[in-house]
This record gives structure tokens, sequence and C-alpha cells, in this order.
């Protein structure tokens, strides 16, 4: 268990560190488009990528999960893999092609043709990812995605910056990302050698697995981006602009910084499925510290949202603000029950996957076409907060039925991470309305200086507070303590090995 443990803290690290590079990467990048293109521009690529990722999740067979799942993969599972991902591939992208004009009369909107033929090929891509990269995740060594992510994002960077420079068009978006596609890929079979060939031997395998994944994916995808097809589609492309604007931004800190902690854990839980109690007790141990880390750093992002867009995007953002305090602040109490997808992959419940996406798209859609109808923009973000926050529920209805958690367990966990959370804002608030802030650039830095000192202080200080009034019990803290404690002597094993 040691060993996996280690092997468990060195993943993180590296994906953790991956996710990082790659989201400083795409903020900087962000920031410079945002101060050379419009929000209409970006509307209109946003409208382009929510069709290409609707029509992706019809069509994806998580085949990498497939994988991972099986206890002894062969070589031909990923000669396998790569095959249905090729064929996958290839009938995504013609169909995008041969559906390019039609959407585009139907939004009214004849530059969105000429953009989903050029993504069509990113969707070609899609499907020739090398599949070794599979077996390092089932084998937990996650160093290459570290090279593979941070490079794939430094191209789409350098391509999206030097093309938006010289034409200011929204065409540097589009760019950006088919660059990063290819370099991606080709790299990855740089690093990682693989000669694949046609093979369907294990389809049928790998198909069992996925199917309840994919309709689930389907559900989740159209829920996630039906509410960007009814801002692009009705209200306008610059509303949709602002609105995808606020989204990237508010859920860097919060599922940007989750997501590598899911890579790592769902192969981790798969070593221990078969012992439920085991299970149990390691899904709350990574949950409550994730929460810990994670829930402070979203609630943060709302709490300095608007000296950020001044500061980092100007003010022709302002509107996005609105959407980031909302949508950051749900995005961390999320973080309470986002391992559930791992929980429950690695269980082998994929249904329940299914079945809670399909319940938040019940809840989810209703509210975004009445909130849409009663208050426009405004209505459509209010309907997010809502059916956001009773998501939370959901995935912890799941954890119950995998882990035989009742939700006042999962809650009690996360309790200490919440009222410091809850602290930190309150001081946060307090010193930000104290303050006489100006809005030129050093102003504007100092305030941001200023807010996110504020938390930074506030928020371990009531975690340790609270903490220690409680007799100091097992629990996120301790967790964080013995990987702080670790980490130098890890470090310096490391260095004396190398010497």
């Amino acid at each position: 268990m040691a060993s996996h443990r280690g092997k468990l803290v060195s993943g993180a690290a590296w994906l953790g560190g991956a996710r990082l590079a790659a989201n400083a990467l795409g903020t900087l990048s962000t920031i410079v488009l945002a101060r050379l293109l419009t929000p209409d521009d970006f509307g209109l690529v946003a409208l382009a990528l929510s069709m290409v990722a609707i029509v992706s999740a019809f069509t994806d067979r998580s085949l990498s999960s497939a994988v991972v799942q099986i206890d002894d993969p062969t070589i031909a599972h990923y000669h396998t893999a790569w095959t249905l991902g090729l064929c996958r591939g290839l009938l995504v992208a013609g169909a995008f092609i041969i559906a390019a004009y039609p959407v585009a009369a139907a939004f009214e909107e004849p530059r969105l043709a000429p953009i989903m033929m050029v993504l069509s090929t990113s969707l070609l891509l899609s499907g020739l990812e090398n599949p070794r990269a599979i077996m390092l995740t089932k084998k937990l060594v996650f160093w290459q995605q570290f090279m593979l992510e941070v490079a794939q994002k430094f191209v789409a960077l350098i391509v999206a910056i030097a093309v938006a420079f010289v034409y200011q068009s929204y065409w540097a978006i589009v760019a950006g990302l088919v660059a990063g596609k290819v370099s991606g890929l080709l790299l990855s079979y740089t690093v990682l050698p693989f000669l694949p060939r046609l093979s369907f031997r294990h389809m049928r395998e790998l198909f069992s697995f996925t199917g309840w994944i994919t309709l689930g994916k389907v559900i989740n995808t159209l829920n996630w981006r039906f509410d960007h097809l009814l801002i692009g589609g009705m209200i306008g492309r610059a509303d949709l602009g602002f609105y995808t604007m606020g989204d990237n931004l508010a859920v860097i800190p919060t599922r940007e910084t989750t997501m590598p902690l899911q890579s790592v854990l769902f192969p981790a839980f798969t070593l221990i499925k078969h012992d439920r109690e085991r299970f149990a007790a390691q899904y709350q141990k990574a949950q409550a510290t994730i929460t810990a880390i994670v829930l402070p750093l979203g609630i943060g992002m709302a709490l300095v949202a608007e000296p950020l867009v001044r500061f980092a995007i100007g003010e022709k953002w302002l509107p996005a603000v609105i959407v980031i305090q909302a949508l950051a602040s749900v995005f961390a109490l999320q973080t309470i029950g986002s391992l559930a997808p791992a929980v429950a992959m690695a269980a082998g419940r994929t249904r329940l996957l299914f079945w809670r996406n399909l319940q938040a798209f019940a809840i989810r859609i209703p509210f975004i076409i009445a909130g849409m109808l009663i208050a426009g923009f405004h209505g459509i973000v209010l309907a997010r907060v809502l059916s956001g926050t009773l998501g939370i529920g959901l995935n912890m209805k799941v954890i119950r039925e995998v882990c035989g958690l009742r939700l006042s367990e999962q809650l009690r966990e996360n309790l200490r991470s919440i009222f410091s959370a809850a602290i930190m804002a309150a001081v946060v608030v307090t010193v930000d309305w104290m303050g006489s802030w100006g809005t030129d650039t050093a102003e504007l830095l100092l305030h941001l200086f200023v807010l996110i000192a504020a938390g930074a202080i506030v928020y371990p200080a009531a975690m340790a507070g609270l903490w220690m009034a409680a007799g100091k019990p097992r629990g996120p803290e301790t967790e964080l303590w013995t990987l702080a404690r670790s980490a130098p002597a890890g470090l310096k094993r490391k260095m004396g090995r190398t010497a």
C-alpha cells in the first residue's frame, strides 16, 4: 500500500503540475486574446465548440477508462482501442463537415460553416490518440502526461497569439486549438513509441463497459452545452462571449484542479474495489483533502472576480464578472462529491453515472429555459447556480450507492473546510468594502494583492483553529500535514539517489 500511496502522491504531483502549467498557459492565452479580440469572436467560436462537444459525446466510447478497468489488459486491447478510436474519428469528422452548412443556416451565422469544417480535423485527430497513454495511467505513471499536456498548451498559445496579432480574428482561437491537437498527437507517438494496427478483437469486451459511460456523457454534454446553444441562438454572440469567458475563468481553480486528481484516483480505486470498507475509507480521506484544498480557491475566485477582470482582460469584459462570481462559488461547493465519477467507474457502477447525468439534465434544462424566459442572460446564470447546487446532492447519492456512506457522513468530513471558507469570505468581503480602490493598473494590482493575501491568511488560520478546537481529529488537516512533512524527505532521498 505504501508503494501505491507513493505513486498516487507522485502522480498527483505530476498531473497537478501539468494542470497548473496548462492552466497558466491557457489563462495567459485567454488574457492576450481577450485584449485583441471581441466578445462576439469568443461567442462565435464557443458556439462551434459546443457542437463539437455534443457530437463527440454521442460517439465517445470512453475506451481509456474501459482498458484501465480491465485487470490484465494485453497489447491486443490497445490495438482494439486505437482501431475503434480511428473509426470514431472518421465518422464524427465526416458528420461534422456534412452538418456545417445546415447548422450555420439554422443559427443564421454563415461564419459557422468554415469554422466547423476546420474543427472537424480536431475530431479526426482525437481518434488517432496513442493508446499507450492508457497503459501509463494503468501503471500510475504520469510524467509523460505532464509533458504532453504542457507541450500541447504551449503550442496552442504560440499559434493563437501569433494569428491574433496578425489578423485580430476569431480564427486565432480556432488555429490555436487545432495546432495544439496536432502537436499533442505527434509528441505522444514520439515520447511513447507505438505502432498500432487494425483490430476489432476485443470490441465487445470494451463496449460492454463503455455503454453506460457513453450514454451518461451524451446527457452530461447536452446538459453542460445547452445553455451555450441557447444564448448563442436566442440572445446573441457577444453575450455568449461574456458567458463563455466567465465560465472558463470560474472553472480554473476548481474543476481544473480536481480533474487530474480524478485521473490519478480512478486507477487507484480500481486496486481496492473489492474491499468496500477500505474503498469507502480511502474515498472519504481523498475527498475531504481535495475539498480542503480546492474549496477556498473557488470561493476566492468569486471574491476577486471584479478587480481580476478589470486588471487582466479590461473593462469591455465586465459583464462576465457576475458569471464568474456565481459559477466559481457553485464549482467550489461541487468539490463535495466531485470524485463520484472516479468512484463509480472504479467500482464498475457506470449505470449510476448515467442516471445521475439524466437527473441533472431533467433539473437543469427546465431551470435554464425558465431563467432565460424570465430574466434573459442573468436568468440563465441564476439557473446555473440553482441547478448546480442541487447537483451536489446527486453526486453524494452516487457515493452512497457505491460506498455505503450516508449523506451526513459525507458532509461531516467537509464541515471544517466549509466553515473556514465562510469565515474567509466574510473577512475578504469586509476588507473589500472598507478599502478605497482605484481603477488604474497599479491600484487594481494592489486591490487584488490585498484581497488574495487576506484570504490566504484567514483560511488556513480558520482551518487550524477549528481543527484544534475539535481536538485535532484525523481529517484533511492530518493528511495535508503528513504530505507537507513527507515532501522534503522524499525530495532529499531522490537527490541522494541522483548524487
